[in-house]
């Protein structure tokens, strides 16, 4: 469980469960929930506390009940499994903060680099189910467990999407989220989630925003096949 009261120290406890014999999915929730409190705490500039502790606590709680500790990161894609979605925004996270190093982009606010790649793919929760899938193997037809993309759901859009549902706790004085972070987490597919009216507000931000570039990048590591 997370210390509320010592938020600071939290935002390194994903790094030292890589590569342990503790890196386990119960961890890794713990972890996630860690770094997503560092995260709000880091780049709230005047740390009103009484402000940024009750947002805390309300994502924590929202998470908690719907499916994004258990649900995949897609359908069948990268991480198509349970927990996909958890690992791979840790995964996305963990080359933010490793891009955070590189001159073009040292200067990002590292809670926001944070907050951005933990919160990058929300528009994901609720939107898969499982299913029995016949797969051909050795000639013959087996049913394997899958995932598709549940019916009558409606979407803002990839980007869009997770952005409103993080705006619906970043909204105070001390939470609300920079132009910078809304245009991260709106333009993070780049080009995958664009039609052709989008393609010179994705430029602008992509050649201008050091953030939204980052972010694109990390997601386009934690994605990778090699």
């Amino acid at each position: 469980m997370i210390n509320l009261d010592n938020l600071e120290t939290n935002i390194k406890s994903y790094e030292q469960l890589v590569g342990t014999s503790e890196y386990n999915e119960l961890l890794l929730i713990d972890a996630y929930e860690s770094l997503l409190a560092g995260a709000i705490s880091l780049r709230s500039v005047n740390s009103e506390f009484n402000k940024i502790k009750p947002v805390i606590v309300s994502m924590i709680e929202w998470l908690r009940r719907g499916d994004f500790y258990i649900a995949p990161a897609s359908t069948k894609y990268h991480e198509s499994y349970p927990a996909g979605l958890l690992e791979h925004s840790l995964n996305v996270y963990k080359y933010m903060i490793e891009l955070l190093k590189l001159q073009p982009f040292n200067k990002i606010n590292a809670g926001s680099a944070a907050l951005v790649a933990l919160t990058h793919d929300w528009c994901k929760i609720g939107k898969y189910e499982s299913y029995m899938k016949n797969v051909k193997e050795d000639d013959r037809w087996v049913e394997r467990p899958a995932y598709r993309c549940k019916e009558n759901t409606v979407g803002l859009g990839h980007g869009p999407q997770s952005l409103v549902m993080v705006m619906q706790f970043c909204c105070n004085s001390a939470t609300k989220l920079t132009f910078d972070e809304m245009a991260a987490i709106r333009w993070h597919m780049y080009t995958y989630d664009v039609t052709s009216y989008d393609i010179r507000d994705l430029n602008d931000c992509s050649n201008n925003v050091p953030l939204v570039k980052c972010l694109q990048f990390a997601d386009q590591l934690a994605t990778a096949n090699f």
